[in-house]
């Protein structure tokens, strides 16, 4: 998203759905990062940029969504716009390590370290901390 990787647990998500589809215009007064709702199943899901979730400027107008996460929330499933989704794998396939004391913030964080995949860093995410983090957005 926006550049920089991140991960989740395999259990966070429920599907990945094409980010082509037609999104319905969000409600007046739904937070800024509401992107709008998708026909999922029965309803209409809920899907919202994460990037003001992971500190990153909202997505300008018209950019292109390669894909949305399906994740499970609190209060129930709710969609993710990403710019790209290189697949899934085995968490033997990457490093842990918690953050460094000087990458620590006081606020809230989306995530609580950094796994290392293919030598890349991405970001170690929960939907939950995530959908916490976009409330606050």
């Amino acid at each position: 998203v926006g550049g920089f990787g991140f991960s989740l647990p395999i259990d966070d998500l429920v599907e990945i759905r094409d980010g082509q589809g037609s999104l319905n215009d969000p409600a007046a007064g739904s937070p800024l990062a509401l992107l709008g709702g998708l026909p999922f199943r029965d309803g209409t899901l809920p899907v919202f940029d994460l990037r003001p979730a992971l500190g990153l400027p909202v997505a300008p107008e018209g950019a292109e969504r390669s894909a949305v996460l399906v994740l499970c929330g609190r209060d129930g499933m709710w969609g993710g716009v990403v710019d790209r989704v290189e697949g899934i794998f085995p968490e033997a396939n990457f490093i842990f390590s918690p953050l460094p004391p000087l990458l620590q913030r006081t606020v809230p964080l989306p995530y609580d370290g950094l796994w290392l995949w293919r030598g890349e860093p991405l970001h170690a995410c929960s939907a939950l901390a995530l959908e916490a983090m976009r409330g606050a957005a």
